[in-house]
């Protein structure tokens, strides 16, 4: 047997394996090895890439058979590496001059380039357009090549549509160049053409035209006015389209966006579409009843303002103080659901909500009003609106309102006694149209005295008592004929004092409204001026025709899914300004009229979802060829009030100190650590807080619903 020894192996193997370190390429190998994998030098990449194309076409034009096939019988060439470069005279000086050009202008030269623009004798603009076109080749998987060649391809077609004074003997055409968003994408055209062309709008640097305002419009819609969705949903548009240079597009969408979307909802267009929908509207008597209501929650994310939950000293802190913050977004929608209002307001004071009806609503709309349901009925709100709406009738309250408390008192789960309220509260819907309105008596306004009789005195203190017997409570439930409205009072009051007796438990547990128990709330729904209010909607509804029943909403119940809605489209939107919120309320109010007018009043065969009749309705805006020339023709240049307001609020917030700028929303307290005689390096350090953090919430939200598990036994 043969005998073995470590020394016996493979040695042809062995060195395929050794790098020969005098080989060049194999020390690039060796280095390549070591680099870390999460840091990419693409800058470098794209050098070399550029570097090789120069190289390149230096040898091309020192090759003679080479340099005749570029050159062919023409006496006249331009730089295949620039836009519109142009060399005269080839047989004689010409060649040498082109020479000269692409060893000075495009860093031919042996020599060490800091910049990818030592490479584009034309500026910077058509070295954005390589950057673009590097990105785009990149992501599409293929390898990046002749980018000089590609852009100045490009820009050379691009310019064909207008001249470039002097670009056939300059270098540099930065100054002669603008960004132009069109409908086919965005190109480089030339700068005097485009301002004096009529064609054409400019938000700061950016200019677009008619038919980019018409893509931008039906994205703005559907994004509901969200500049990152926006930016990607045109970047998919133009990439179906070809377009080889999407990434030229805009990258500050939260600024070159938010320009373009003011300009266009305050464009003559749109402004004439809102109208034409709130007129479509107004002949189908849409404005005859009202419902309002306000939300909260996206106002809480208003920059410069504090939380309304915060003290008085905490809030005179912050650059808004509480005489200008809005703390509400008040919406209106009409009989059938059409958004009238979706505004911020200060407050939902009556007098707030005045002035904004009269400075946002038409006078003819107005006009119209007869009937308002709200969540919070008084006397001042009914002479506020009696003022700007004159044909006011009556004001109503929210019959749904006190299921939604109970409702919340629950953490939002139903519960045995809150289904019997709400078979309660429908009554208030039911019409008997064999019944005539005079036998509810006459409307309320707030102003007149309103006394229970000794029977109704006496059945409203059985609600807070809970003294009805179960017998009688379970009678009263089991006959309550949903189908028909309350005849009167006493029937009603009732009914709350059964539901009190029959869910003793569910009448103890506490609620939002200042910490009071779900049965004291019920009392105070039986007093006499709030069942006032309530049956003012039994009236409403028996005073409208029949044929308006099946679409009319149930108090303010459409205005809570408006801001249901609302919240869904910003619910990972961070702290906004006030005038992006309100530009926002813009884009959306405009998008819900329009899916609203466009299903109401051209139905089709079959249920179309909301998303798609919007993205239907969105196609019907146009911005015509006439009036698309005089709207720029009264000024190019777009006037952005809001944001310039926000431009300024921002300057104004970075001056203040850190607590006056911000709120903290998701404020972690936890214990600080303990001391360690070790040191850990700072990313360890930040993991596992991270994981305690995590433990500890996860830790209190099973406490937290084991407890209520307890209870609920």
């Amino acid at each position: 047997m043969a005998s073995s020894s470590i020394f016996d192996c493979d040695m042809d193997a062995l060195n395929q394996d050794i790098p020969n370190f005098d080989d060049p390429k194999a020390e690039d190998s060796c280095q390549t090895q070591d680099e870390d994998e999460g840091s990419v030098n693409v800058e470098k990449v794209l050098l070399e890439t550029l570097s090789a194309e120069v190289k390149e076409l230096l040898a091309t034009i020192k090759n003679k058979d080479e340099w005749l096939k570029l050159r062919g019988h023409r006496d006249t060439l331009v730089c295949p590496l620039c836009p519109c470069r142009q060399f005269r005279d080839l047989k004689k000086q010409g060649k040498g001059r082109l020479l000269d050009h692409l060893l000075v202008h495009h860093s031919g030269k042996e020599v060490a380039t800091a910049t990818g623009k030592d490479f584009v004798a034309s500026g910077s603009k058509q070295y954005m357009l390589i950057r673009a076109l590097y990105d785009q080749q990149a992501q599409a998987q293929t390898k990046p090549t002749g980018l000089l060649r590609q852009s100045a391809s490009l820009m050379r077609s691009w310019l064909e549509q207008c001249s470039v004074p002097g670009a056939d003997r300059e270098n540099l055409l930065d100054r002669k160049l603008v960004l132009c968003l069109t409908g086919e994408g965005p190109k480089y055209l030339g700068a005097e053409m485009v301002q004096d062309s009529g064609l054409y709008r400019t938000v700061g640097y950016v200019w677009y035209d008619r038919d980019f305002a018409r893509i931008f419009f039906g994205e703005m819609i559907r994004a509901n006015g969200k500049a990152k969705a926006i930016a990607t949903n045109l970047i998919h548009h133009f990439l179906s389209t070809g377009c080889q240079v999407v990434f030229l597009l805009p990258r500050k969408a939260t600024t070159v966006y938010l320009k373009l979307m003011e300009d266009i909802m305050a464009s003559p267009v749109v402004t004439a579409w809102k109208e034409k929908l709130v007129a479509q509207c107004l002949e189908q008597r849409e404005w005859v009843h009202l419902s309002m209501d306000a939300t909260v929650r996206m106002a809480m994310r208003i920059k410069g303002q504090a939380n309304y939950r915060e003290t008085k000293e905490q809030r005179a802190q912050y650059l808004v103080g509480d005489s200008e913050a809005k703390r509400r977004i008040l919406t209106i929608r009409g009989r059938t659901g059409g958004v009238l209002v979706m505004n911020p307001v200060l407050s939902e004071a009556s007098e707030h909500i005045k002035d904004l009806l009269f400075a946002e609503v038409p006078g003819s709309v107005r006009l119209q009003v007869e009937f308002v349901a709200s969540d919070q009925p008084s006397a001042a709100l009914y002479d506020h609106l009696k003022l700007v709406c004159p044909s006011l009738r009556a004001v109503y309250l929210d019959e749904v309102h006190l299921c939604i408390v109970w409702n919340l008192a629950f953490w939002r789960k139903s519960s045995p006694g809150q289904k019997v309220l709400r078979r309660v509260q429908a009554k208030f819907n039911r019409v008997d149209m064999d019944t005539p309105v005079e036998h509810w008596g006459s409307l309320y306004t707030g102003h007149e005295e309103v006394v229970y009789s000794a029977a109704e005195e006496d059945m409203r203190n059985l609600i807070m008592s809970g003294g009805m017997s179960p017998q009688r409570a379970a009678s009263v439930l089991n006959h309550l004929e949903d189908e028909k409205p309350w005849y009167c009072r006493l029937d009603y009051i009732r009914a709350l004092a059964a539901i009190a007796a029959a869910f003793p438990q569910e009448m103890a547990r506490k609620t939002y409204v200042l910490g009071r128990s779900v049965g004291h709330i019920l009392w105070c729904a039986a007093a006499p001026e709030k069942v006032s209010w309530l049956f003012n909607a039994l009236i409403v509804r028996r005073s409208l025709p029949k044929t308006w029943m099946t679409l009319l909403p149930s108090g303010t119940t459409s205005n809570e899914s408006l801001h249901a809605e609302l919240n869904r489209w910003w619910r990972n939107s961070p702290e906004q300004f006030p005038t992006t919120l309100e530009l926002h309320l813009r884009v959306g109010h405009l998008g819900k009229l329009l899916a609203h007018n466009s299903a109401l009043y051209s139905p089709t065969l079959r249920q179309v979802p909301h998303d798609q009749v919007l993205a239907l309705a969105v196609r019907g805006v146009s911005f015509g060829e006439q009036g698309w020339r005089s709207w720029c023709e009264a000024g190019v240049r777009a006037e952005v009030p809001m944001f310039s307001e926000r431009e300024e609020l921002g300057a104004r917030l970075a001056e203040q100190p850190k607590a006056a700028k911000t709120q903290d929303f998701f404020k972690v307290m936890k214990k600080p650590a303990a001391a360690s005689s070790k040191k850990k390096p700072a990313a360890a350090s930040v993991e596992v807080t991270k994981v305690k953090v995590a433990k500890v919430q996860i830790k209190k939200v099973r406490r937290t619903a084991f407890s209520l598990k307890r209870i609920a036994l």
